[in-house]
């Protein structure tokens, strides 16, 4: 499949809550121990009104496709291999730190908005309520011009996801292409077409229609200045390097539960937490025989 345009998931962030609670702002190279004091020095009550440190997304609550950065952060992988993995390391201090911290912990304590909070509306980063979280460039038409949340817009910039004892960047790296079959009559029409849409011609089109850019290089040279002076944010950078290191959280083939961000257990794991009705060591010490059963269950399948 071709690149032909990219989504890599960076923090972003709202200046003005940072300014107001005299918190500085993250810098290249932070730690996830300075992330996750950011959160709570940065979630507090102002005449009735809650703001929060941290929103699992803009708009929803987020799923483990947004949480393998975090999870990964010490280079422990849930995984045996991403690609058709055949065992599930789920239960791990290294996991069940990052989910009770991100999801239990933030909720409970008011740093991020819960299930109830978001299905109601109004509070994210594109309302001024929440000082951070994890999103791609498609949320910036929410943060400033004419289809902003609101009339004033948002004051942010965004950085690369902190990083654990690893200093490696795990986020999600989504890549929308296209292929030509094999069995196509129009092989030779169908090969200039990519061709072009991957020229920098092609690529400016795709950048000034609202989508970034299919390759890191071209994601800076390209992309970053178009949408830098639209949206007025700073850090360009953040997005190709972020892509240029990120990585995918699993892939299977067709017929199991299990996916990229979510299904099965995982989305009972992440219920679990966002109804506070386990903490992540005991969700996940469930999640894990049900991940292992599910994964014994696909390989099986393909051995008959």
């Amino acid at each position: 499949m071709t690149p032909t345009d990219t989504g890599s998931l960076v923090i972003y962030y709202n200046k003005d809550l940072f300014d107001k609670k005299g918190v500085a702002y993250p810098q290249p190279g932070w730690k996830w121990e300075e992330f996750q004091q950011m959160i709570q020095d940065l979630s507090y009550e102002e005449n009735g009104t809650k703001y929060y440190g941290w929103g699992q997304a803009q708009g929803w609550n987020g799923g483990y496709g947004r949480s393998t950065t975090f999870m990964r952060r010490n280079g422990h992988v849930e995984w045996d291999r991403i690609t058709e993995p055949t065992k599930a390391f789920w239960d791990h201090q290294d996991i069940s730190s990052a989910l009770q911290f991100l999801i239990y912990d933030a909720i409970a304590n008011d740093w991020s908005p819960g299930p109830e909070v978001v299905e109601g509306g109004g509070v994210g980063l594109d309302t001024g309520r929440v000082a951070m979280y994890l999103e791609g460039p498609w949320v910036m038409p929410r943060l400033r011009g004419e289809l902003a949340t609101t009339p004033e817009g948002i004051n942010f910039d965004v950085i690369e996801a902190p990083t654990g004892e690893a200093d490696t960047n795990f986020t999600f790296g989504h890549v929308h292409g296209h292929v030509i079959t094999a069995s196509s009559a129009y092989n030779d029409q169908s090969w200039d077409l990519i061709k072009f849409i991957l020229s920098d011609e092609g690529q400016t089109i795709i950048a000034n229609g609202g989508r970034m850019c299919g390759r890191p290089d071209n994601i800076t040279n390209i992309w970053g200045d178009i949408a830098s002076s639209v949206y007025g944010f700073s850090n360009t950078a953040a997005f190709a390097d972020t892509m240029r290191n990120s990585s995918i959280s699993v892939i299977f083939g067709e017929g199991t539960q299990l996916g990229a961000y979510s299904g099965g257990p995982i989305t009972t794991l992440w219920d679990k937490l966002l109804g506070q009705t386990e903490t992540a060591e005991e969700a996940l010490k469930i999640a894990q025989t049900e991940i292992q059963d599910l994964v014994d269950q696909y390989w099986a399948e393909r051995s008959q």
